[in-house]
C-alpha cells in the first residue's frame, strides 16, 4: 500500500492538506494517509471510511498536539480514545533516547503499546546515535516491528547511496518490518527534500508497495506545487 504523510505537504491548514491527499489520490495510487508533523492533524475532519497511519506525535485537539512519549503511560490513553471509529491502519513511533530506558523495558513496551492501542505498532528507526535503532547492528538486536525510513539510513552512511541500498535490503530481508518511508537529503539533516527517478529507491516504489505501507514523507518532483508549504515559498 503507498500512503501521503502531512509531513510531505503540510505547514497548510489540515483541510487544505485533505485537499492536497485527494487531489494526489489517483496520480500517486495513494491508499492511506499519514497524520504526522506539519499541520494540525484533527481526527474529527477525517472521514471514518478514509484509511490512516498514525506517526508519533500527530494529534491535535483545540488547536495543541496531544503529548505522546512510550516512556510516560499517562500519555497513551488520549490517542486510544481519539481513534475510536476510524480506520487506523497503524502507528509507526519514535525509537526513545537511549538515556531514557534500557533496551529490554524499551521492547516491552512496544509491545505493551500494542496490546493497548490493538492496532500494529513499529518503530522508526532514527538517523542520530543518541537514540536507538540508530544503526545498522542496533536493528538487529531489538526484538520489535520496524518502520525504515530510508533519509535516516543516508544519514547513517553519510550520503554513500551504495551502502544505504544494501542495509535497507538487508533489513527488509531479515527483519519484521512494517512501513517504509521516502524522502531524499544530503546525508547530514533530515530535511525531507523531493526525489525523482534518479533516486536510489524510486525502482522499488511498486514493489515494497505490494509487501509494506510505503508513505511518502516528500513527495516525487513532478507535483513540487503540492511541497509542504514552508519548503514551496522558499523556491
Amino acid at each position: 500500500m503507498k500512503g501521503l504523510s502531512i509531513t510531505a505537504i503540510g505547514k497548510r491548514e489540515f483541510t487544505d492538506c485533505l485537499s492536497i491527499f485527494n487531489t494526489l489520490k489517483q496520480p500517486l495510487q495513494l491508499d492511506y494517509l499519514e497524520l504526522a508533523v506539519g499541520s494540525r492533524c484533527d481526527l474529527s475532519l477525517v472521514p471514518d471510511d478514509l484509511p490512516i497511519v498514525l506517526h508519533h506525535q500527530c494529534l491535535h485537539h483545540n488547536k495543541l498536539r496531544l503529548p505522546f512519549s512510550l516512556i510516560d503511560k499517562s500519555t497513551w490513553k488520549r490517542y486510544r480514545e481519539a481513534i475510536v471509529g476510524k480506520n487506523v491502519l497503524m502507528w509507526s513511533i519514535h525509537a526513545p533516547l537511549i538515556k531514557e530506558v534500557n533496551r529490554l523495558d524499551f521492547q516491552n513496551l512496544v509491545w505493551e503499546l500494542t496490546e493497548y492501542m490493538n492496532i500494529p505498532i513499529c518503530v522508526e528507526v532514527m538517523p542520530f546515535p543518541e537514540f536507538y535503532l540508530s544503526t545498522f547492528t542496533s536493528t538487529f538486536t531489538t526484538n520489535i516491528p520496524l518502520l525504515l525510513d530510508v533519509s535516516h539510513v543516508n544519514i547513517w552512511y553519510k550520503n554513500s547511496r551504495g551502502q544505504v541500498e544494501h542495509t535497507i535490503r538487508e533489513l527488509l530481508e531479515y527483519k519484521d518490518v512494517r512501513g517504509i518511508h521516502l524522502s531524499e537529503n544530503t546525508g547530514r539533516l533530515d530535511s525531507h527534500d523531493m526525489f525523482d527517478k534518479s533516486s536510489w529507491f524510486y525502482k522499488y516504489i511498486d514493489e515494497w508497495a505490494l509487501d509494506y505501507l510505503v508513505t511518502y514523507e516528500s513527495l516525487p518532483r513532478e507535483y513540487k506545487e503540492f511541497e509542504r508549504l514552508d519548503k514551496n515559498k522558499k523556491k
